[in-house]
């Protein structure tokens, strides 16, 4: 074979396989964020799938993602936003962007708490930062907030740092600036109320292992507030952004935080 043509079907060659490399590993990377903690019951609904994560597995917009009774999971999306949803919640992941420069995020908690995380995203992305559940919608200006939303269509949002923006979802009502340490209550039909923040919500970090439950000591922000929350064994948090992840062993994981929340 002619020396010049075999360089030819050579480099056309590489440059179809650089090419292939080049989509897989878009396709590899193009994720909102990964799980990087899960305990207990944990699935992912996506689309007609539904997948049991791991820490690794990828998190995207149209997910569902719900804990049960011992499950909990903590996420860490590509904007540098840090998330945990706690046992008996399910939150879809409406809208979120696959890289730090686009804005936009959209959360819809259907039911139970979330706990988040923000510090990190610029100004720009902070903006476009949305959570919403049946009744309320929040904004996000704060860097560490704590939402919940009951199974009687009541949503509560207690702010850990910084300040947020708590609405009805309706509009009808002026919305309410949040401070540290408050606690807003939104209620179909009735306009947002600063309430004392509910034991519900001071004991968000409480999960079940080995059969019982246990109560995750609180940052002293909330401690302060609470007092003495429940009965168990109170074990100590790794990190001070509020988020109140405790230390227990993962299923599939190394045993133990592995983002030190």
């Amino acid at each position: 074979m002619n020396t010049k043509k075999t360089f030819s079907i050579l480099r056309t060659f590489n440059l179809l396989a650089a090419s292939a490399l080049c989509l897989l590993s878009t396709q590899s990377f193009a994720q909102s964020g990964e799980f990087t903690y899960v305990v207990g019951t944990v699935t992912v609904e996506r689309g007609a799938e539904r997948i049991t994560p791991v820490r690794g597995t990828s998190v995207n917009a149209g997910d569902l993602i719900v804990t049960g009774a011992n499950g909990m999971a903590q996420l860490a999306m590509v904007d540098q936003a840090k998330l945990s949803l706690r046992s008996n919640s399910q939150l879809r992941i409406v809208q979120y962007p696959t890289t730090a420069a686009q804005p936009g995020v959209l959360l819809n908690l259907l039911r139970g708490t979330l706990r988040s995380f923000t510090s990190l995203l610029t100004a720009s992305n902070r903006d476009g930062y949305k959570m919403r559940t049946k009744v309320a919608t929040v904004g996000i200006r704060g860097s560490g907030g704590i939402l919940e939303h009951t199974d009687d269509d009541v949503t509560n949002h207690f702010t850990i740092e910084g300040s947020y923006i708590v609405a009805s979802i309706d509009g009808n009502f002026p919305p309410i600036l949040t401070n540290p340490n408050q606690t807003v209550q939104v209620v179909q039909g009735q306009a947002p109320k600063l309430i004392p923040t509910p034991p519900s919500l001071l004991r968000s970090g409480m999960v079940t292992r080995d059969g019982k439950e246990k109560v995750p000591e609180l940052d002293d922000s909330i401690d302060n507030l609470a007092g003495q929350t429940g009965s168990g064994t109170r074990v100590a948090l790794l990190g001070g952004n509020g988020l109140g992840f405790s230390v227990i062993d993962a299923i599939a994981n190394v045993g133990r935080d592995p983002i030190n929340l």
